[in-house]
This record gives structure tokens, sequence and C-alpha cells, in this order.
């Protein structure tokens, strides 16, 4: 797991989990991510290299952005009204700001990739980043900066200067020629060799940020649909993705699903019966002639999946086209499920 996609699972489990104005214990944190037992039991500083201490890295680096309030270990930690919005917008929405917003010159871009490298500690279901001596990744060859060259000493600082100041890394200086340098969440994003919606691009899928309240679990789902597009290649990849798209279409359908909407004398439909659902939501909320196209159009997606899903022939058109109508789907009804 990369350091960001932490970051971001720590968020969407603290938002879950946050009540209003109220701290979350950490014991509780580290239970909803289902860390180890251990790591459930944080009273002080963890170990480096535990998952418990990854939790404490993401926290601060989540409150240095005001997504979340983390004032000590005792308290807990909540998620901030910032923090809600983040999550329910999708973390890459936001990861692509911070992108779009970080100008850097090609020396500190260069020494922030090589931090990053360096520092990132990834796991299973994990990860965590550590301190890095600067002048260890400064040289692209990799040989240490040693003896100590003046001028490129002063390359090196004010290339730490420029990444400090933009709240890309944390540094300490300790004696008059070492320093060391740990990159912040926002930094670990600008790492990123690609812009975090490159695989939208690279699918050819037009998307826009969604705006609706309580969708971040679904948003990351999306996300994670269209990067599948991106890297599938052959028949299995492309039945990969109806599945897929399957799976996200019976949970924005139970999303949306009011126990109301079953007509009298029906039984209700089940948890992963995507299309009953969608379609008593439909007649509830668009009954009547003029929206027969919707419900066809429901209707269409539903079954353009699941050819998608079983078909051994699944070819790239017709996943392109599940994929862009998903989006379109997922939009629809966060527009539609919205209070005003």
């Amino acid at each position: 797991m990369l350091y960001i996609e932490w970051a971001s699972r720590v968020l969407t489990v603290l938002v879950e989990l946050t009540r209003p104005g109220g701290y979350v214990p950490m014991g509780a944190i580290a239970r909803g991510l289902g860390l180890p037992r251990q790591a459930a039991d944080i009273a002080q500083a963890p170990v480096e290299g535990t998952p418990g201490h990854a939790l404490v890295t993401a926290l601060e680096h989540l409150a240095d952005v005001e997504f979340v309030m983390f004032p000590n270990f005792d308290q807990g930690a909540g998620a901030t009204p910032a923090g809600r919005d983040a999550a329910d917008r999708g973390m890459r929405q936001v990861w692509a700001e911070w992108w779009d917003e970080s100008h850097l010159r090609p020396e500190p871009l260069r020494l922030l990739r090589a931090v990053a490298a360096s520092a990132e500690r990834p796991e299973a279901t994990w990860a965590d980043v550590t301190w890095v001596e600067a002048g260890d990744v400064w040289r692209p060859d990799g040989t240490p900066l040693e003896p100590m060259d003046l001028d490129e000493w002063e390359r090196l600082r004010d290339a730490v200067q420029d990444l400090n100041g933009k709240r890309l890394v944390q540094a300490r200086m300790f004696g008059r020629d070492t320093l060391a340098v740990r990159p912040m969440l926002k930094g670990m994003v600008r790492a990123l060799e690609d812009h975090p919606l490159s695989s939208q691009r690279r699918a050819g899928v037009l998307d826009w940020a969604g705006t609706a309240a309580g969708w971040g679990a679904e948003e990351q789902r999306l996300q994670g649909l269209i990067q599948e597009l991106a890297t599938a290649a052959d028949a299995d990849g492309f039945m990969d993705v109806g599945r897929r798209a399957r799976e996200l279409y019976d949970d924005v359908a139970a999303k949306v699903f009011r126990p109301e909407m079953v007509p009298d004398g029906t039984d209700a439909p089940g948890r992963r019966d995507g299309s009953a659902m969608l379609e008593m939501y439909t007649r509830s909320r668009f009954g009547g002639e003029r929206h027969e196209a919707m419900r066809a159009f429901l209707r269409g997606l539903d079954r353009l999946a699941n050819h998608l899903t079983h078909s051994e022939s699944a070819d790239r058109l017709t996943a392109f086209g599940t994929v862009q109508a998903m989006v379109l789907l997922v939009r629809f009804l966060q527009a539609a499920d919205r209070p005003d």
C-alpha cells in the first residue's frame, strides 16, 4: 500500500467514526482500520516501523492540512469539516489540486522525489514515511554528498528550504552540514511521477469532481474502476472492469435506495440486487412516462456491466462505454440525492 493511499484510508475511517464536535480514541481508530491488537493500544509515541507509528504519522500529516484534529494521544483525533469534504469529493481529486498548486523548480522536485522514494515504508495493509538524510539522496547518481562542496551544499540547502516552505517536507538541521528531511502528505503526492488524474486521461474517460456529502467510499471505488480500465489490456482485464462496474452499480443503488420505495405486495430486493433497487428508486423518484428514458438508461447500464462481467469476448470499447456510463450514473445520483 502506498503512503498516500494509507493516509486516505485513515481519513475515510475517521470520517465514518467521528461524531460532530467529538474525538475518536486512538484504539477505536486502529480497530476501524483493522490494525493488529497491539497497535490499538497507543498510550504514547509508538515505535517506528510499526502500524501504530504509521497511524500517528498519517494523523499528524492530515492535521497539517487541517483535515483532522489531533491534539494528543489521550484525546484521540477527529475529522474536521474540511476533512469530511475531502473524503466526500474523493482524495484523488484533492491530490490533483495539490499537484497542480505545487510549482517546483527542477532541483527541488528531483530532491523531493528522491526523498519520497527513500522515505516510504509500504506494507500490505499500512504504510509509513521516515526521516532521510538529504545529502544521501541529493546526487542523481546516488553517491553521498561527501566530501562536502560548499556550492553543492548551498544548492541542497536552498532546495530543502523551498520544499519546507511549501510544507512538502519537514526539515531538521543537525550541526553545520547535516539535513534530515521527511516528506509530508502533500510532498508524497507531488512526488508522484504521474498526475493523480492521469488514469482518467489514459483511459480516455471524462469525469468531474463529485460534491455530494457522504459519497466518499463510492468515490474511491469509482476512481478504482477508472484505474482498472486504464491498465486493462486483454479480455480478462476487461471482464474485471465489468465485475467492478457491476459491484459499483450495486453499491450506488444501495446508497440511494430506501425501504419505503418497495411497492405494496412486493418483496424488498437483496443487498446486491442493484437492478431491482434502482428500478424501484427511479419509479419512486422519477415516475411517469416522461422519465421512461431515464429508467431505460439505468436498465441498459445494468445489462452492459453484466455482459462485460461474463463475456469471454469483452473488448475495450465495451469496457470504456461501461465505465463512462458508470461515471454518469454516479454523478447523476449524487445530484439527484442532494438535499437541495
